[in-house]
């Protein structure tokens, strides 16, 4: 599937997109969420759903839904959402994920 991967782009001064050469490394010095991870659109779709039933995969089960009703409960306490700034603007705009339910109301949290 390596072959079939979706390119990295940054914006240019002139506001285009261009490609560039990225990939993560394969023994990274920070380990992030779904670091080396690569699928399909269809295998997505096919976790996702599980997820939604409880756990239940095609196959069979894969979670117990103990395990999916206790992912789902808040593990942050009081902490709140806040905007996730870009560090190089030129890669990626700053993400504020809950920007229609914080403004104007109150602040949120998972």
């Amino acid at each position: 599937m390596r072959a079939r991967l979706a390119g990295m782009h940054q914006r240019g001064a002139d506001g285009t997109l261009e490609a560039i050469d990225f990939e993560l490394p394969a023994d990274p010095e920070v380990h992030m969420g779904g670091h080396g991870l690569y699928g399909t659109v269809g295998d997505y779709m096919r976790f996702i759903r599980m997820w939604l039933n409880d756990g239940r995969g095609d196959h069979g089960q894969v979670l117990r839904p103990e395990t999916v009703a206790m992912a789902e409960q808040n593990h942050l306490g009081d902490l709140k959402v806040t905007p996730l700034p870009g560090v190089i603007s030129t890669l990626s705009n700053a993400a504020d994920f809950f920007l229609v339910s914080r403004s104007p109301g109150p602040m949120v949290s998972w």
